[in-house]
């Protein structure tokens, strides 16, 4: 099979897509970017007393941003002095590059892998932690935290929601494509609700486990697991698979 011939659909929104477009391009695939989701910061209400709290978890370098554009100076000068986790490296980063210095990065990166961390290591937050998150993080995974008696309140700072293509827009775009990535699970929820329910031939490129499984469980067969949760991860990946191809 030639390179040149097969598409592949990054289903990211810009700017976090930008870097997978150029280097999927690089590798000599037909690139094609359809957004399916749509991310909006809302501010807290109400807005949340920090200093209740022990320490704070951030679910995506989206809550960071989110935090940044609609939480005070106080905020940023307390979240200095408690120990911050994170979901996986890309929040790590864009927390740094605020100036805050996390002390959890969990090995799996997602809701999942953050919990077990905190499992493993009850004290590393403190008992009582303010979740910076958006509307569709999977709170379930927190919950037994409560078994060893620690608390996550979340505090929701941006919305997650479908973006809908016109039929005749969308199949020219899926006729064309080959291959797709998807970076979380309400991207593949959004595939669905474009695409519709069904077994899904095209293979899906998935950037996490969470995302992986949600795949999986709506009908695609034929799922690989990016080689860490970044956009290099996915690219890595993608490059990997045409070479077992080739």
């Amino acid at each position: 099979m030639d390179a040149r011939k097969i598409g592949i659909l990054v289903t990211r929104p810009q700017p976090q897509a930008q870097p997978l477009i150029d280097g999927l391009a690089q590798l000599g695939l037909a690139v094609w970017h359809l957004p399916l989701i749509r991310i909006q910061t809302v501010p807290p209400s109400p807005m949340p007393a920090w200093t209740g709290f022990d320490g704070a978890l951030f679910s995506s370098a989206h809550a960071v941003q989110a935090a940044r554009e609609t939480l005070p100076p106080e905020f940023w000068h307390w979240l200095a002095s408690v120990p911050v986790g994170v979901v996986g490296t890309a929040t790590a980063t864009s927390l740094r590059q605020n100036g805050i210095q996390p002390v959890l990065v969990p090995g799996v990166h997602s809701a999942q892998g953050l919990s077990a961390e905190l499992l493993a290591q009850p004290n590393k937050l403190g008992k009582k932690i303010l979740h910076l998150c958006g509307n569709l993080t999977p709170a379930a995974f927190f919950l037994p935290l409560t078994q060893v008696g620690i608390f996550i309140s979340p505090c929701v700072l941006y919305r997650t929601s479908t973006i809908h293509y016109p039929k005749a827009d969308w199949n020219t775009v899926c006729q064309q494509v080959d291959w797709l990535t998807f970076a979380s699970g309400s991207a593949v929820q959004a595939f669905v609700e474009n695409a519709g329910t069904g077994r899904h031939k095209k293979v899906a490129f998935c950037l996490g486990k969470h995302t992986q499984q949600t795949a999986q469980a709506v009908g695609f067969g034929n799922t690989v697991l990016a080689s860490e949760n970044s956009n290099a991860g996915l690219l890595a990946s993608v490059a990997d698979y045409w070479v077992k191809l080739d």
